[in-house]
């Protein structure tokens, strides 16, 4: 006789970790402004086709710095993307949570 293992349901995530929205950036793109050149914008372009856009400025022309406003815009993108799909997560366990009341 073969022993069938009981199937354990992996716990539900409860929160968006990095990597998870790494995996969903496609296309990571800057823009400086002619008009703006201490302005950086990060658009981040996911596999879904959403824009997620970030963005730095520095207040000093002299101490700007292109890398670091390059990963400031990043980061703030980055924070979009995360509310986003926080939001999207939190829509999925409160409808489990709805599910589960319903059940009773």
């Amino acid at each position: 006789m073969s022993e069938q293992k009981e199937k354990i349901p992996l716990p539900a995530p409860t929160k968006v970790e990095d990597f998870i929205i790494e995996r969903t950036i496609l296309i990571e793109d800057y823009i400086r402004p002619e008009t703006a050149p201490t302005l950086t914008i990060c658009l981040l372009i996911l596999k879904n086709g959403f824009v997620a856009v970030g963005t730095s400025a520095c207040v000093s022309p002299s101490e700007f710095d292109a890398k670091k406003g390059e990963e400031l815009a990043y980061a703030d993108a980055f924070e979009e993307v995360r509310h986003i799909m926080s939001y999207q997560l939190l829509n999925i366990l409160q409808g489990e949570t709805d599910a589960e009341r319903k059940r009773r």
